[in-house]
């Protein structure tokens, strides 16, 4: 403490950094009489540098008691307030509660986060109350503070917060975030363990579904009126979800008209037989009359959950006639379905894919199909067809994902499947940031699909030209590693990482060496499929050498950064959507 002095005179010092570290020593001594002269230097500083801003926060954390800080709240300098906000955060102070009433919403919205996303349990009240009290929706501080405010409501669960969610979803709010707070109220009686906001697991105890279908249950009809299809698809959801009675003939009217949204007709089929409709099968009939295929192919799909008997019929004559989508979700269907004709029906499209009757878009929903089945007939057709695929060949399981995906499910499964994370290695459209893997835009137009196949389950198989590593031994002893850059018959040009003995075994054992590589991937599993390479530090190019072919004595190569076992993170419909996405990118 005898140092505080002069630390608070550096708060005035020429160099930002000695401001920076005075600040945070300051708070690590913990002086009271230091508080001013940190506000005096984040009203200084009005928010233009945030290291200086941070530093201050910290030196406010160790120096100001709670309610020193809380009373902030009404000063003049928006600086100063954020500040507070942040320092209350550090403390997990519920008075910070009082902030997501402050008159600059960027200031609330940071209020709200320190809220939900530290868990200050004390102040979820305040928070569940701020949805009555937004800024415009085009504004950068309103989804931060929605998304907290109907997430506090949901945590909280009593009857005032499932209100609160409903007068939200029938207001002229942002739709997107209107249809989130109905979301959560078909979720009610089952609540999810995880924050619906950060991820974090946040365990919520079980209450009632009836709190929520109580709230709602009168404005079920004004939420199917709704202008906004994403709005309608929730109220949908509710009705399935607490088994409203009264709507059949609402339902039967969205399924039937041509100029709605898919979604939403598909949403009032599935809604029909979730509440064991009368009318469920009509709905699914005049479905399966549409022109919309999706709609039919979902129509198909909850044929076989209404009257499975029936539905094998219908499936037989789908497998025939109908659109890919139709046989695909028949197929679907099929194998959820246990009775002599489901298996009989299974073991004749089985025999059409041997003899090649099957188009390829429908191969792996045949064979998934057949793989529910237990009756010695499909099994010993499976143990054939298995007998029959070439054994050397890399694709010789996952063939079957070459055709049929689904380019939207292939979208999500390229850009949001954290376990994958193909964007941490590869851009596309310029979205992305990894240089570990080329650039796929256009990637269709440059390679077949077999290509896309291969370089998803076998990716040490063939790597991509400019991104193959090796490691060489040149006749005069001495060793190089890098990138690949061209390569012809007579030279290699090689961007050099490592040269001499370092980093080399004098007895260089190339299968423990990629053996061990691959296990210290499989360890950042299923975090990121790259985290060994993409997470350390880039290697630093010493230079950019041609060498000559003839003074390479030994070549390895290294491995890609994709594991050999990417498959283990998808199933094989995921493959397969993956595939066609990429074959769209032409």
């Amino acid at each position: 403490k005898e140092a505080a002095d002069a630390l608070i005179q550096s708060l005035e010092d020429s160099s930002p950094r000695v401001r920076f570290l005075a600040s945070i020593t300051l708070g690590e001594i913990g002086d009271s009489k230091a508080v001013a002269p940190l506000l005096s230097l984040i009203s200084e500083n009005n928010d233009t540098d945030r290291y200086l801003r941070h530093g201050a926060v910290m030196g406010l954390v160790g120096c100001a008691v709670e309610k020193q800080i809380a009373d902030l709240f009404g000063h003049d300098s928006n600086a100063i307030r954020l500040a507070a906000v942040l320092a209350l955060r550090k403390l997990r102070s519920p008075m910070i509660a009082q902030f997501l009433s402050d008159s600059d919403f960027y200031i609330a919205a940071e209020a709200a986060r320190a809220i939900n996303d530290n868990a200050i349990d004390e102040a979820m009240p305040t928070l569940a109350k701020a949805i009555d009290r937004l800024p415009e929706s085009g504004s950068s501080s309103y989804e931060p503070l929605v998304r907290r405010a109907i997430n506090a409501n949901y945590r909280l669960g009593q009857g005032a917060h499932a209100r609160a969610l409903v007068n939200f979803g029938l207001s002229n709010q942002d739709p997107a975030r209107r249809a989130e707070a109905l979301n959560r109220l078909s979720e009610w009686g089952d609540p999810d363990n995880q924050d619906k906001v950060t991820g974090i697991w946040r365990p919520i105890e079980d209450r009632e579904a009836a709190i929520a279908r109580n709230a709602v249950e009168g404005e079920v009809r004004r939420l199917l009126s709704d202008s906004d299809p994403g709005v309608r698809s929730e109220a949908l959801k509710l009705i399935a979800a607490f088994e409203f009675e009264g709507y059949d003939d609402s339902l039967i009217d969205i399924v039937e008209n041509e100029n709605t949204d898919t979604r939403i007709r598909i949403d009032a089929i599935k809604t029909l037989v979730a509440t064991h409709s009368e009318r469920a099968g009509e709905g699914i009939e005049k479905a399966r009359a549409s022109k919309d295929p999706k709609l039919r192919s979902e129509a198909t799909a909850q044929l076989g959950k209404l009257d499975p008997k029936q539905a094998i019929g219908v499936f037989s004559e789908v497998l025939q006639t109908g659109s890919m989508e139709e046989r695909q979700s028949a197929l679907a269907s099929l194998a959820e379905i246990y009775s002599p004709e489901a298996d009989e029906l299974v073991l004749e499209w089985v025999v059409n894919l041997m003899e090649n009757k099957a188009p390829n878009e429908i191969h792996l929903d045949i064979l998934r199909a057949a793989k529910s089945r237990s009756t010695v007939e499909v099994k010993a057709k499976l143990n054939e067809y298995d007998a029959s695929i070439d054994p050397v060949n890399s694709l010789r399981w996952y063939r079957p994902s070459l055709y049929g995906g689904n380019e939207e499910e292939g979208k999500r499964v390229f850009f949001e499947n954290p376990s994958t994370s193909c964007t941490r290695c590869h851009v596309l459209d310029g979205k992305g940031g990894g240089e570990v893997g080329p650039d796929l835009t256009g990637i269709a137009s440059r390679v077949d699909r077999e290509y896309l196949l291969e370089a998803i389950v076998s990716p040490n198989v063939a790597i991509a030209k400019g991104f193959e590593n090796v490691a060489l031994l040149l006749a005069n002893g001495s060793r190089l590693s890098g990138r690949v850059l061209e390569e012809d018959e007579e030279t290699l040009t090689l961007e050099v990482t490592s040269e001499g003995d370092e980093g080399f075994d004098d007895e260089w054992d190339e299968d423990a060496f990629l053996e061990s590589l691959e296990k210290e991937k499989e360890k950042a599993i299923p975090h990121s499929i790259v985290d060994v390479v993409a997470e350390d530090d880039p290697p630093v190019t010493l230079e950019t050498r041609t060498i000559e072919k003839d003074e390479i004595k030994e070549r390895k190569r290294n491995l890609s950064a994709m594991p050999d076992n990417m498959v283990q993170l998808l199933n094989e419909r995921e493959v397969r959507d993956l595939v066609e996405f990429l074959a769209s990118l032409k």
